[in-house]
């Protein structure tokens, strides 16, 4: 699969438009060079016109590799390249996850209106699940040898997120946001008060 929007072709029309193709032709074609310090310009033009289609070929190519999984991986624009034959299975659970943390993030958020952010809630989602883990299978165990790196197991985080000790601790977590959250508030409204007697 691609993630680019435009097709290599697009891209090299929006990147190399005429003027600077004619320009890498001249820089590296020497014959081209040579028939424009010659005085050619018939001669010229004609071979710019002939090694322009090759030009445009090997930018559309070199376009398009930009664009392959394996470099899209490298400069982190995905996180892992998924075979065809795991594609169903991986996005599902994926699907599933960011459902179920999402449930449970949003339970977060409800529990302190204004002042709790989707991140933040997602920061907490992520604290909890990794002090369960802690808690079940010890500080050092993981998939890959990092306790943070069990968060990026799609499978695994969403298995937990439908749990009921997800929604214990999530509910848990609400219950003290909750409660601080009307403690701030009596604290200002008893500062607005003595402030206006």
């Amino acid at each position: 699969a691609r993630g680019s929007i435009l097709e290599p072709e697009g891209v090299v029309e929006i990147k190399l438009p005429p003027a600077r193709l004619a320009a890498a032709a001249r820089h590296f074609d020497r014959g081209l060079a040579a028939l424009l310090r010659a005085g050619d310009e018939q001669a010229a033009a004609a071979r710019q016109a002939a090694a322009g289609a090759a030009y445009r070929m090997a930018a559309a190519r070199f376009a398009a590799l930009q664009d392959v999984p394996e470099r899209m991986l490298a400069t982190g624009a995905i996180r892992g390249v998924v075979s065809l034959s795991s594609a169903r299975r991986e996005l599902g659970w994926r699907l599933r996850r960011r459902l179920a943390v999402g449930e449970l993030e949003s339970a977060l958020r409800r529990a302190e209106p204004g002042s709790l952010g989707v991140d933040e809630a997602i920061v907490a989602v992520r604290r909890a699940f990794l002090l369960q883990l802690a808690e079940v299978d010890g500080a050092d165990s993981s998939v890959d040898g990092a306790v943070g790196d069990v968060w990026e197991n799609d499978e695994r985080v969403a298995r937990w997120a439908w749990s009921e000790r997800a929604r214990r601790a999530i509910a848990a977590q609400a219950r003290e946001r909750r409660a601080a959250h009307a403690r701030r508030m009596r604290d200002a409204w008893a500062a607005e008060l003595e402030a206006a007697s």
